[in-house]
């Protein structure tokens, strides 16, 4: 029983011991510095936090959006390509030059002689056979 004693006495003075120097180093901390530094760990942990979640978001956003470029391109038919057009340019249509129908008349007129010109015109005038062409033109 003396050993029982023993062992229980130096316990608690082990005990007591350790309390007093543990209380004296208690003592000498600065709790408003180890405040701040814990403050500083927690603002500094939501920080990392945050910018995590954020690159986190942005790679799956990345991730999605090439994810549905590959699902469009795999089940999106594509449009037919247009082919451009081969064929010949196309020269303008020209229309013969329009002639006056007088200049037509007169050159019918042309190929008659002048006594048939008079006839035409019964007069018997003697004159140039442009100026014979001349009134009948003006009939």
């Amino acid at each position: 029983m003396n050993s029982i004693n023993t062992t229980a006495g130096t316990a608690g003075r082990l005990l007591g011991t350790a309390y007093a120097h543990t209380r004296r180093t208690v003592e000498l901390i600065d709790w408003a510095e180890v405040s701040a530094i814990v403050l500083h760990g927690i603002v500094t942990t939501a920080i990392l936090v945050y910018l995590a979640g954020e690159y986190t978001g942005r790679t799956l956003h990345r991730l999605n959006d090439a994810l549905s470029r590959v699902w469009v391109a795999l089940w999106v038919p594509e449009p037919a390509p247009v082919a451009e057009p081969t064929a010949e340019p196309v020269q303008p249509v020209l229309a013969p030059p329009a002639t006056h129908p007088l200049a037509t008349l007169a050159d019918d007129l042309q190929a008659l002689s002048c006594n048939q010109l008079r006839q035409l015109l019964g007069t018997k005038r003697r004159c140039s056979k442009r100026e014979l062409v001349m009134l009948a033109l003006a009939f």
